[in-house]
């Protein structure tokens, strides 16, 4: 199974990283090992849109961060699989 994600989970995952090493400045390393390791996984990045996004979002009342989600699973006609709970309820509104 191939895992497609939009390029900005990379940046959520350096958000991420960067506000556990201000919570854990010891553990800096370790963290950007985590990121690094996260960031190796064998991910198809999807480009998205914008405007598409901004369209999608407003249909469906989320935030473009989770549209851009919903956005990859609709343009390639795969399903949105997350344990988000209003991502996955729009998914099933808009039939992805």
């Amino acid at each position: 199974m191939d895992l497609y994600e939009p390029t900005n989970l990379a940046y959520e995952l350096g958000s991420v990283a960067r506000k556990k090493a201000i919570a854990d400045p010891e553990g800096v390393d370790a963290i950007a090992a985590a990121l690094e390791t996260g960031l190796a996984w064998d991910i198809r990045w999807a480009d998205v849109q914008n405007v598409a996004v901004l369209r999608l979002a407003s249909q469906t009342g989320l935030g473009t961060h989770d549209a851009s989600y919903l956005y990859v699973a609709r343009a390639l006609g795969v399903p949105m699989v997350t344990f988000d709970e209003r991502l996955r309820m729009a998914a099933d509104a808009t039939g992805v």
